[in-house]
């Protein structure tokens, strides 16, 4: 008997690649907008301030850098433990693949150097998050 897709997995599968889409897209567009527009630029610097004397913006970086690695290593795990099912750890590579280059930005970048530093960091933050769920709604039977 062929078994029936859940409509409802599926949904949500199409949902959060959808967002984590939705989340790269706007990380480039406030790149690419912060370099190329003033008006972007200004915005941008003015909410970088706002931002940095409301909130521990170092603190929460350490914090999500650990959690994103700790995402990571669970996923290298997953990986190496999975032997026949070839989409989930496809899914699961790209998944490392954007763990790594999220940590690396935030390791490795400052809003000194990218004035969209805080905005591009939510949204790879954001976009890893929704990799790792898709990751995790697939694995469910």
């Amino acid at each position: 008997m062929i078994r029936q897709p859940n409509k409802l997995k599926l949904g949500l599968l199409i949902l959060f690649a959808i967002l984590e889409i939705g989340a790269l897209i706007s990380a480039y567009a406030a790149h690419y907008f912060t370099k190329t527009r003033m008006g972007m630029l200004r915005h941008v610097i003015y909410l970088n301030g706002k931002w940095e004397k409301i909130i521990p913006l170092d603190i929460i970086k350490w914090l999500v850098v650990v959690i994103i690695l700790i995402i990571t290593i669970i996923s290298v795990i997953s990986i190496l433990k999975s032997s026949n099912n070839h989409i989930g750890k496809l899914l699961r590579i790209i998944s490392v693949g954007l763990g790594i280059w999220t940590m690396y930005y935030l390791l490795f970048r400052s809003a000194g150097v990218n004035r969209a530093y805080y905005i591009i960091c939510l949204c790879l933050v954001l976009g890893t998050v929704f990799q790792n769920i898709i990751c995790k709604i697939y694995e469910i039977k």
